[in-house]
């Protein structure tokens, strides 16, 4: 639904309304931080850390119009709104179009429209509004796939209900920051690319669960009609650039196409299924088949074993192609659901294909999931022995413990372990300080300090690194990935202490 930013201005804002205190609205009227509003039938509403959320479908059509709060200015109203700009369409919409802009002052408040339809595999209208005063601005953001103004009427009443009020009574609003600049939440519709697998022996560390981490959680805009076997609440979702919806949840990830549905559940007690195995202890618990069919190599490698069959459903009766695939280095069983073999050879004619679905395990990365200590703990050792005489000659190791501590806008890297044979190994123990800034899948770390405490030396630097980094699950775990770009053998997965 392609919208007129000048129509659409006038609906959101009632310019005789706009100073009302939220004390004299009606008893059907909500709110939420600087706005008022009253939700029409349908809309289902979500409340995060730094927005409100609203989602609406009818007829395969949907809308989200999400209400950010109101935060410390920028300096003026065209820098405000090209940081809302960048910080929430650009690293999460293809845009390639011209965007549309006007501008307009009411009631002490400088609104900035920017509106454009998104190219790449999935479109969708994108408008972005920003309200601007010397204090501070929030924002509008509007996303839908309705190309056909299906959801005209759903829209319109909730965009004229919508009110705000003046810039004096929003000062109360605004949240203490020490950095206005920096990026905030928004995990909705990016198109991200891959990364890295999950190092799945983080599960072991203490107090890694993934409630301790708030995400942004978004409806399946696909919801196709296959099922999910031992469906858990999602704790995080994302589209990616090539068309699949991704949703985490404390024990599985599962993708979506409109086709097709791939589980990827995670293995976590040794000695790992087989196919086999996992069809009669997990699988047959929701479907039943006359017989199954499996690759006649058997284990390749070691690596993956493969199986497939037209099941029913026990749940609802409904029947429907199934794949699973274990990889044994992952570890993950991965479950693939749809009408028929045809489509989903479409999707993957390579069966190890099934089990490459994890690259899309990667989630964007903002300030206010960062925040806190992560820690990664690496151990290796080998045993030696004497060349002519086979004696042992004792053991060789590298121990480390590193841990990245995000606080405000402000990081301190702090790294200790130690390097030698036993019982004659040197320690080390180092930290660097400094400030960082991170938007989605980048983050540039800004070192002005380096510390070795063994020497007592600390030295001031001016030196800037730049990292891939990404949010991965893993069974009740939430990960975080870093990259060093430069040298790409500096990787971390992180759990949060």
């Amino acid at each position: 639904m392609k919208l007129n930013i000048q129509h659409f201005l006038k609906k959101i804002l009632i310019v005789s309304t706009l100073s009302v205190s939220f004390l004299n609205v009606d008893a059907q009227t909500q709110s939420s931080n600087i706005f008022s509003y009253t939700l029409p039938a349908g809309f289902v509403k979500s409340r995060y850390d730094d927005k409100t959320e609203f989602y609406f479908k009818k007829n395969k059509k949907w809308v989200i119009i999400d209400l950010f709060d109101i935060r410390p200015s920028n300096g003026n109203a065209a820098e405000d709104a090209r940081n809302d700009w960048n910080e929430i369409v650009a690293p999460n919409y293809v845009v390639k179009n011209d965007i549309s802009t006007e501008f307009q002052e009411i009631d002490g408040w400088q609104l900035t429209a920017q509106s454009v339809t998104t190219s790449g595999i999935l479109k969708f209208n994108v408008s972005l509004i920003t309200f601007s005063c010397s204090y501070g601005h929030a924002s509008i953001l509007l996303v839908n796939n309705d190309f056909q103004n299906i959801l005209d009427g759903p829209i319109t009443d909730f965009i004229s209900s919508l009110k705000v009020v003046s810039p004096q009574e929003a000062l109360a609003y605004i949240k203490p920051s020490n950095n206005a600049n920096v990026p905030f939440a928004n995990t909705q519709l990016p198109g991200s690319q891959s990364q890295t697998s999950i190092n799945q022996n983080n599960n072991d560390n203490n107090n890694a669960s993934i409630d301790n981490i708030v995400s942004a959680v978004f409806a399946n805009p696909y919801n196709p009609p296959f099922p999910t076997p031992g469906e858990q609440p999602v704790k995080a979702s994302i589209m990616m650039d090539v068309g699949w919806f991704v949703e985490a949840t404390n024990d599985y990830i599962q993708y979506t196409k409109p086709d097709i549905k791939v589980i990827e559940y995670f293995l976590t007690e040794t000695p790992y299924p087989n196919k086999d195995a996992y069809w009669q202890n997990y699988l047959s618990r929701y479907f039943a088949a006359e017989n199954y069919f499996t690759l006649n190599e058997g284990p390749s490698y070691f690596s993956f074993e493969f199986a497939w069959a037209n099941a029913l459903y026990k749940p609802n009766g409904q029947k429907y192609f199934i794949a699973w695939l274990v990889d044994y280095n992952v570890p993950a069983a991965f479950l693939a659901i749809c009408q028929s073999e045809a489509v989903f050879r479409s999707n993957f004619p390579d069966n190890k294909m099934l089990g490459e679905m994890q690259r899309y395990n990667n989630f964007p990365v903002d300030i206010q999931q960062i925040q806190g200590e992560w820690i990664e703990s690496n151990f290796a050792g080998a045993h030696m022995y004497e060349v002519n005489t086979g004696n042992y000659a004792g053991m060789s190791f590298a121990s480390a413990a590193s841990s990245f501590t995000f606080s405000g806008n402000k990081f301190r890297f702090f790294v200790q372990g130690a390097t030698g044979m036993v019982g004659t190994a040197k320690a080390f123990q180092e930290e660097e300080t400094g400030t960082f800034n991170v938007n989605g899948y980048n983050l540039v770390i800004n070192i002005t300090s380096r510390t070795d405490h063994m020497a007592k030396i600390t030295t001031p630097k001016n030196e800037s690194v730049e990292y891939y980094v990404a949010f991965m699950f893993a069974k009740n775990t939430k990960v975080l990935f870093m990259q060093n770009k430069r040298y790409t053998g500096m990787t971390y997965h992180l759990i949060k202490k």
